[in-house]
């Protein structure tokens, strides 16, 4: 369909070696608020977090997007728009407020005659606490919050927020009435180590809802030969609960944890945690490791190399995106775009699972089509504009919903017309969501050799297309640069297409301006825009070329080549480089995939 299918066919025969990892960037707007409030009971009017001796929240949460930066290899990009103290004390569920001295009371007495129940009001925080917040939401000036807060202020860890909002460490509410859905965590000032736990555990319930389960507690997955394992379930095996196949382990325990915790332990275990590198192939060897490689027992260093060896690749595996961190933090999209008459054959697929797709009917569209063949019943739901939930996997018992059509008669078919006379009061036009799943009504259900294949195909009549030819032109790396620096810019321009772009793929050659090829990102999820940040590999030289790609809404590809460049090394020019530079420089090159 795309620079996809070729890049995929090239990952079969390659073996990866290294972390690196070849997405774009998903830049998170946070909302960091702290209660914080000014001890009046105490000399010199201190806040609560200076009286204690806790942490400074406003300098945890600019170390806290340093961490996701780290731990997402650069792909996660926090930007703290708000980050602000609060001179309140959170009301709790059942109307208790503390005061300076309440609190300064149990604080010094040992934590004895803490108010119970501890649960917070999560209303009235969003409500009267923070009220400009929730639009800040709704508009998109803020994507995630941070509610940095104190021992028994009675929070979850994470919790999502909005229609249709799951388990991700907690029961996900609709009560703040907020039509795009957030996750919020809530650390505590006392441990600086905290967020990354948090999000861990968050993590651990949103993948488990798209994988549908990570633990145990079905057939054929004790220990080897793992006949029935889902790719999550095997990245969280430990020693702890799988001794013959260990992997990255999970938020509590480290590929050698021998209890909770244990993440200092220094004894050496045959790990699998490479293999994670080379994912999906899985072509990295095992080795021996202990806690030296996650921190030797910190906490925030274990929790950041969990997460560094989640897949950070583009495109499909058994019907899951390959990258994990867009199915956890990017909760309107995490699906994958298809264009107008694409059948797409996912195979060795667990339909326990969800599976998300992204279709765009464009101005003047009168009709789109879905149709959904898998090889096990499953049900079927479309939204427009985001993603349609229902009874995702949970453990607490909430099934919150947010669709415009669900099907939850299970079966192997599903077709589903949108129309002027069935579309659901949305307008035909624009984005549209569709997903399927939830084979099984439980783990114990659920057989023990449950792989199957599915087919989709999507048809937007009448048949979408761009008229005339898309040029793609790359000013930067300019000719004859020497690009030799930790980051450097790629630029590119492409003419207006009528019904906009999908996608944009980069890549780098040191060959010649046709290649081979290698991707340094090509991503459908984060809108790749100029100016672009590349790191330049460090072990390559040479004359060199950048492609730049892009994709519109159909899957037609236009590509343009950047004039040649010294990368890690001053620029020679070989014999027609000059001519060959300032004729790439003029019209972008064109491609039809």
């Amino acid at each position: 369909m795309r620079l996809l299918a070729a890049v995929l066919a090239c990952l079969l025969v390659l073996i990866i070696v290294s972390p690196a990892h070849a997405v774009g960037n998903l830049r998170m707007k946070i909302a960091a608020i702290a209660y914080n409030p000014i001890m009046s009971n105490r000399p010199g009017l201190p806040r609560l977090n200076v009286a204690t001796g806790w942490s400074d929240p406003l300098v945890m949460a600019r170390d806290h997007t340093n961490w996701w930066d780290r731990a997402s290899a650069g792909m996660v990009r926090c930007e703290l728009v708000i980050n602000t103290n609060l001179n309140i004390w959170p009301v709790k569920a059942d109307g208790f407020r503390y005061t300076a001295l309440s609190y300064w009371a149990i604080y010094t007495n040992g934590w004895q005659g803490a108010h119970s129940p501890d649960t917070i009001d999560y209303y009235e925080v969003f409500k009267t606490d923070v009220p400009w917040l929730l639009t800040m939401i709704e508009t998109g000036a803020v994507d995630q919050v941070w509610v940095y807060g104190f021992p028994y202020m009675g929070c979850f860890e994470t919790r999502l927020f909005g229609p249709g909002a799951y388990e991700c460490n907690s029961d996900g509410t609709e009560e703040l009435g907020n039509q795009r859905m957030f996750l919020a965590s809530f650390p505590t000032m006392e441990r600086a180590d905290t967020p990354m736990e948090n999000f861990g555990h968050g993590c651990e319930g949103v993948l488990g809802a798209w994988f549908w389960n990570y633990l145990l507690d079905y057939p054929g997955t004790v220990d080897t030969p793992y006949t029935n394992i889902n790719d999550f379930a095997l990245f969280t095996r430990a020693s702890a609960n799988a001794a013959n196949n260990i992997h990255c382990g999970n938020i509590h325990y480290a590929p050698n944890s021998v209890g909770e915790y244990n993440w200092g332990n220094t004894t050496y275990v045959n790990g699998n945690a490479d293999a994670w590198y080379s994912y999906p192939l899985m072509t990295n060897a095992p080795r021996m490791m202990n806690c030296s490689e996650w921190g030797n027992g910190d906490n925030h260093l274990h929790k950041i190399w969990w997460f560094r060896h989640m897949p950070q690749k583009v495109g499909l595996w058994k019907g899951h995106l390959m990258n994990w961190l867009t199915m956890f933090l990017n909760l309107q999209r995490a699906s994958y775009p298809l264009g107008s008459d694409q059948t797409l054959v996912q195979t060795n697929v667990d339909l326990a699972g969800w599976f998300t797709f992204e279709v765009y009917a464009p101005p003047g569209t009168t009709q789109v089509t879905i149709n959904v063949s898998t090889g096990r019943s499953v049900e079927f739901g479309v939204q427009k504009d985001t993603i349609p939930l229902y009874k995702r996997f949970n453990w607490w018992g909430a099934n919150n919903m947010a669709y415009d059509f669900w099907s939850s008669a299970r079966s192997n078919t599903h077709t589903l017309t949108i129309n002027d006379a069935n579309e659901y009061g949305r307008s035909v036009t624009g984005y549209w969501y569709f997903t399927f799943g939830r084979a099984y009504t439980s783990p114990t259900s659920r057989p023990a050799t449950s792989a199957t294949n599915y087919s989709v195909r999507v048809t937007v009549l009448p048949q979408p297309t761009n008229s005339a030819p898309v040029a793609v032109t790359v000013s930067q790396p300019a000719f004859g640069a020497r690009v030799d620096r930790p980051l450097t810019n790629i630029v590119w321009a492409t003419d207006a297409l009528p019904q906009g772009i999908r996608a944009s793929y980069l890549l780098y050659s040191t060959e010649s301006a046709t290649g081979p090829w290698q991707e340094i990102c090509e991503d459908y999820h984060y809108q790749l825009a100029a100016p672009y940040d590349w790191s330049v590999p460090a072990a390559t030289a040479g004359q060199a070329y950048v492609k730049v790609v892009v994709e519109d809404v159909y899957g037609v590809q236009y590509d343009g080549v950047s004039a040649p460049f010294g990368l890690n090394t001053n620029f020679v020019p070989e014999p027609g480089a000059v001519f060959l530079g300032l004729l790439l420089l003029g019209s972008g090159l064109r491609r039809r995939a």
